[in-house]
């Protein structure tokens, strides 16, 4: 019974880091065309590198997310908690991938791009997140407990 309810928890962990993964990738695709649309010949050259760039964006924040404990589920956030743990998450993430631009530079994304991918990214994560909540209502994750026994009513 345990490891039918770990495993639970586990594949719906594994959604919901799944769904954050497409969310920030589909965050740094929309940064390269916003930033790009006005330059067509360029936008072309800079697309087609972009997906493993975008990748390694979503790897990184999600990282940090992890690293900040946003992927546990035996902990319930606060609000207030949530958002300053998902803006310290992008603000690791993102300084993870500074240090990462600077030790591999062919997997440099651009400030403009990063900069805009980060806003959108997190605007993502946090409607997935609440979109999350009200539809789970995080009873997915609960317990469930069953009690046996005699009746209990004090005489």
């Amino acid at each position: 019974m345990k490891a039918a309810r770990k495993s639970r928890k586990d594949r719906v962990i594994r959604f919901l880091w799944l769904g954050e993964v497409v969310v920030l990738f589909a965050a740094v695709m929309a940064a390269a065309w916003l930033r790009f649309h006005t330059e067509p010949e360029y936008q072309v050259q800079f697309m087609e590198q972009t997906p493993w760039r975008a990748l390694l964006v979503a790897l990184a924040i999600t990282g940090a997310m992890t690293a900040f404990g946003l992927y546990q589920t035996h902990v319930r956030h606060t609000r207030t908690d949530f958002i300053l743990r998902l803006v310290l998450s992008f603000a690791l993430g993102g300084i993870a991938l500074v240090v990462f631009y600077y030790l591999v530079p062919p997997s440099y994304l651009g400030r403009g791009v990063l900069a805009i991918s980060l806003a959108i990214g997190a605007l993502g994560i946090l409607l997935v997140r609440v979109a999350w909540v009200r539809l789970f209502h995080s009873d997915v994750l609960k317990q469930r407990v069953l009690i046996l026994g005699p009746d209990a009513t004090p005489t």
